[in-house]
Formats: structure tokens, sequence, C-alpha cells
């Protein structure tokens, strides 16, 4: 048994200060960040210099309004909300809905206020809202949101701006194209005049605002929904309140050598020699490999293990689509099936194609290093085929189409793939320092340069070419850019609850987190120890969880941080804790307590859920950002309710 005896005297205001957290959130449809930079933008570009921003962030394809908008304003990938389009035909915003619905049910005294030019932002993604308001031009929003932070008092304001999407879509997305770069200035100017009323609210001074910026999608010269990385990449600005100031992320540039490779076509293919190489059943799984290709005919494999007569027959495959032009992933069971587009490939240039099925969850489609699709994995059961594993054919070997191009650098994997690494070590020669090594199946560098035999690294399991051979001989480069430390447009919707001081929820199921924010201090900056006696069971925990990750200290007892002291003491099984005191507040705690291991680590395990966000101190138990008496109290309390 557990007693937990609290004297506790003092007040949070008199130990903290606080000022009221707001958010003004603003939408350019169809902005380039290139485009951003080329034009005069001053305001953005003041908020930029002051703030953390990135031109290198990502959305998913389809780049349409709908599916980017609705990813961003949910704060999950289409593969959860489900619009993959503008119709929004089956959206599942019921489970994943506007991230305003998560602000008013966690404080329905925050008022939450959207003005947007595109519609269906408001009538299709909204739900919960205090105020909104949809307009027909941009001038209009820029009014309307001076007048609601000069008239009225909101705590997140999101202002949809659309007419950079609408020049785009008239003249060309692109740097290139002057009427694109104007709009781009004038809505700059629009939001240069919503920012000086935001500082004009009479209010403001009491007042942290976080403002930040992004857009739906990019665009081509052609126009936007396709899956190329022009229209893939976004910009995004985190500026004032508590973002990083002067921070700017970009995706890295980085090359890979390689010697030879084979090319595939017609005359040859190749054909696993272990009839099991393929086989997952129902478990998790990931498969990557390069290619190059300058086009094709029909819908040939590029690998698999299934009759491709038909794409709910067992068994997965990449394909080539009959556009000769991208590619494609499909998966079946022989009763369902799950298919996945990718982009363009067919431009004789190396590219970088990978797959990763997490039977719990979702197949993640990635090109060069870039997520650019997802889908549920929920229907799809047993894969193995019963056919041999082949590049350059299906598993019948006789399909009517066949790969015109090189493969080279096949990995195979037992596992899930993080996105991170897809992108991390895309471009790297693979080698035992892989984090995820102990998983891979085999791994086929395919640049022997003679024979027929495509040798495997790990196990004598190899691909024997069918055919003529067709070797080419001589230095290749891969040319990568990894984009794995970016941002991505869902990673606003976390930003802005984070700064707002809400819980972020394990079952709203983020997929993003959070951008540009100041990480907390986490010093121990409000109490000091002295020597521990016959706590080393309960408190001794607590200064492994907690002190030990901010300096690991030799000698507790040298301790000295704002005149707080701990004072411990007593017999067998109890301590005492006297005179607490921080600024001023007195705290005394009395503590008897059975050592008890298991009882421990069910506390452990309560506390030491990973912040969503990134952005909170261990040990920092109400989230204030510091570790202080108060921490200690509830460390205290909980336990006791845990372990009685």
């Amino acid at each position: 048994m557990k007693s937990i005896i609290l004297g506790v005297v003092f007040s949070l205001f008199g130990l903290y200060s606080f000022s009221q957290n707001k958010v003004l959130f603003i939408g350019i449809d169809g902005c380039r960040g290139d485009a951003l930079l080329q034009a005069s933008t001053p305001n953005l570009q003041g908020l930029m210099d002051n703030g953390t921003w990135t031109i290198d962030g990502l959305n998913i394809p389809p780049t349409w309004s709908g599916t980017g908008w609705s990813s961003m304003l949910t704060g999950v990938w289409p593969a959860k909300h489900n619009v993959t389009n503008n119709s929004f035909t089956d959206p599942n915003f019921i489970n994943y809905p506007h991230f305003f619905n998560h602000i008013e049910n966690s404080n329905s005294a925050l008022q939450t206020e959207s003005i947007v030019h595109w519609g269906p932002i408001n009538s299709e993604i909204l739900d919960l809202a205090d105020y909104e308001e949809i307009v027909g031009t941009d001038e209009e929003v820029k009014i309307a949101g001076i007048d609601r932070l000069l008239n009225n008092d909101p705590d997140v304001l999101f202002l949809h701006f659309d007419d950079v999407d609408h020049a785009g879509h008239n003249n060309g997305f692109s740097p290139a194209v002057q009427p694109y770069l104007e709009a781009i200035e004038t809505v700059d100017q629009q939001i240069g005049e919503v920012l000086t009323a935001l500082v004009n609210r009479p209010t403001y001074a009491s007042e942290n605002w976080l403002v930040l910026v992004s857009t739906d999608h990019g665009g081509s010269p052609s126009g936007h929904g396709g899956y190329s990385l022009e229209e893939q990449k976004v910009f995004l600005i985190v500026g004032g309140g508590t973002a990083l100031a002067g921070v700017q992320e970009s995706a890295v540039t980085s090359q890979y050598n390689w010697d030879d490779y084979h090319m595939f076509d017609d005359s040859n293919f190749g054909a696993a020699n272990d009839a099991s190489l393929g086989n997952f059943g129902k478990n998790d799984f990931s498969m990557e490999c390069w290619v190059k290709t300058s086009g094709w005919i029909g819908d040939p494999a590029i690998i698999s293990n299934k009759d491709w007569g038909s794409g709910v027959n067992t068994g997965y495959i990449f394909a080539g689509n009959t556009n000769g032009t991208t590619w494609k992933v499909n998966i079946g069971d022989g009763g369902d099936r799950l298919d996945m587009e990718g982009g363009v490939i067919n431009d004789n240039e190396w590219h970088h194609l990978a797959l990763t099925c997490d039977r719990d969850g979702e197949a993640s489609l990635f090109q060069d290093g870039r997520l650019i699709g997802q889908a549920s994995m929920n229907n799809i059961g047993n894969v193995n085929s019963g056919l041999s594993l082949c590049m350059g054919q299906d598993g019948t070997q006789s399909y009517a189409y066949s790969w015109n191009g090189a493969i080279a650098d096949v990995r195979i994997w037992d596992a899930v793939i993080s996105h991170e690494h897809i992108a991390s070590y895309s471009c790297e020669h693979l080698t035992a320092t892989h984090p995820d090594y102990a998983s891979l199946r085999n791994h086929w560098r395919i640049d022997e340069g003679v024979g027929s035999t495509l040798i495997g690294e790990l196990a004598s399991q190899n691909f024997m070419v069918n055919g003529t051979t067709n070797w080419t001989l001589g230095a290749e480069t891969f040319h990568c850019e990894d984009f794995s430390n970016t941002p991505r447009i869902i990673d606003l919707v976390p930003t802005a609850i984070k700064h707002l001081g809400l819980d972020i929820l394990p079952i709203w199921e983020f997929d993003g987190d959070c951008f540009g924010l100041v990480p907390p201090a986490c010093a121990i900056n409000e109490f000091s120890l002295g020597v521990q006696t016959g706590c080393e069971a309960l408190l001794g925990l607590y200064l492994q969880q907690v002190i030990l990750d901010y300096g690991n200290p030799d000698d507790y007892s040298s301790l000295d941080i704002n005149g707080v002291q701990f004072s411990v003491s007593t017999g067998q099984n109890e301590f005492l804790l006297t005179n607490l005191t921080a600024d001023g507040a007195d705290v005394d705690l009395t503590v008897s307590f059975t050592e008890d291991a298991n009882c421990e680590a069910t506390f452990l395990s309560a506390f030491t859920a990973p912040d969503p966000c990134g952005l909170t101190c261990p040990g920092d138990f109400n989230n204030d950002g510091a570790v202080n008496v108060s921490d200690l109290g509830g460390f205290l309390a909980v336990f006791g309710s845990l372990c009685d």
C-alpha cells in the first residue's frame, strides 16, 4: 500500500506568466515555392527571415486541391481521409476531421474561424467552426480577414487565397511565367495588409500569434494533378509566436555511382532460382529497385510474382502503364486487388521505385525517395502466387509485353521500411550499416557485367537471365534528392495545435509532426537535490528518468538551482520532502511506499509515451516547458494512484 500526503501551497500563475497563444493560418492555392522566391514578396519574405521555412516540403499525389487541402487541414494522408480528387465522393472526415474539430472538442472556448475563396474547403472539409465564410475574390478574403482581426477575437483564423492557382491554370505554373509571378506579388500585398491588421489589434501585446503559410500543391507549365516533383513540392512558412527564427529546411542533393547494368527487353527476362523467394504470405514486406527506360509497349512487368492476366490474381507487380510513360503497382490475393499509380519514368534517367506493405495498415509507394501514394492493405490476404519472382516478366514468364529498360540494385525486405529510411538509404550502396539490415531478405546489385547469373548477396538465391544477356559496361550515376528531413503538408495542423497548448491525442492518428517550433529548454530550472537516502526505488527512478537527461551530474548534492532544496529522510521504505521552495511557493511532500518494480514499470509506461511533436521534456508532466516542483508532485500523486 502506498499513501501519498501532499501539502502544496502555491499559485501556478504566481510561478509562471502566460500570454494568449493564437494562430493565423494562410493558404495560397497553387503557389510554387520557387516562384515565390522569384517574385517580389516582401511580406512573406519578412515571415521567412524571422521564422522557419522551406520550398522543399512535400504533398502526396495526386496533386488536386481537394486532396491537398484535405491533407493539410486534417493532418493525415489520403489513405485515411480518402479524398483523392476534387469530387469528395466518399471522404472519411468522420474519423479524420478538419483540425477545428479537435480544437473545439479540446477547448470549446477557443474561437475558430475560416474564410475561403475556394468553397469546398468550408462546404466539404470544414465541420465545426465558430465563424465561416465563403467569398468570391481574394480581395474579399483580405477584407473579411482584416475585419475579423480588428473587430472580433479569433483564436485560430484560416484564410484561403485562390487567385495564384487561377493564374497558373491560365498561364502556366512556372517561375518563368510573368502573370503567375504577378499573382503571387498581389497576394503578398494582401497578406501584408492582413499582417498589419494583426499587429494593430488592441490586445496584440498580450497575445502570441503563430503565422502559418503554405499551399495545397505545386504545378507544371501544363497544370497540376499529377505525380511530378514540381507538382508535389510545396512551401511552408512558420513565423512569429514560438517559431524558430531564420531557419531554412532544404532537400539534400547527392549522387550514387554505379558500374555496369543489365538491359531487359523482349529477348530476355530474369527468373529467381528459388521458388520461395517472393513468398511473403500475409506478412509485412518491402521492395526497392532502380530503373532506367525510354519507354515501352503495353503494361509490362518490371518485377512480379503474379499472373498479370488479371490484377485480382494472387501476387504483386511493379509494372509500366499502357501510356508508356508512368508506372504502377498492383497487389492481389485472388479475390481483392489494390492498385497505386506512380509518376513519369520514361525520360531515360535513373529512378528509384519502392513499395512498403504494412499488413495492419497501408501499402506505401515511393518514387525517387518521395512518398507518392498510400492505400489500405486491410482487404488483401495471402500474396503467395506459386509462381517464381521475375524481372522483366510476370510470374508466368510468358506475358505478352516485356519490360524495355534497365533494372538495378533490387532490395527485398521482410519488414516495413520507414519513409525516412527509404529516402535516406536509397541513394547509397547497401551495407550492414543500414538500420534495417537484419530484415533484409536479399539484395541483387545486378552489376556483374558478364554472364547470365544475377547474384544475390545474402544467400544462393540468384536470378537467371533467360534469353540473350545485354550488359551495358561503364560508370553510371544515380542523382538523388533526399527529402527525408524536410516537412510535409500534414505537419501544419500538429504545429498549430501544439502552439495553442493543446494535447495531441493518439486517437487522432496524425501522420504529421510539428515543424518550425522552438523546442523547450528542458533545463532543471526549479529544483535541486540533496543527499538521497531511502528513496532509490521511487525518487531515484524519477531522477534517472528526468535528471540524467539534462547533463548527468556526478553529485546531485552539489546542484543548487534557483535555491530549491530537497530534504530526504526517515525510515525504511519512506521519505519526507520538506520545505521545497520555488519562487516563494512552499511545498511539503510526505510519501511512504513499498518498493515494487512492477509498480514502477506501470508508472513509467504511463508517462514515457513519445510526444508527437518531440517538443516535450522528459519529466515535464504538466507540459509547461520546464521540469519543476509541480512535476514532482504530479509524479508522486499518479504513482500512488497507479500503485495503491
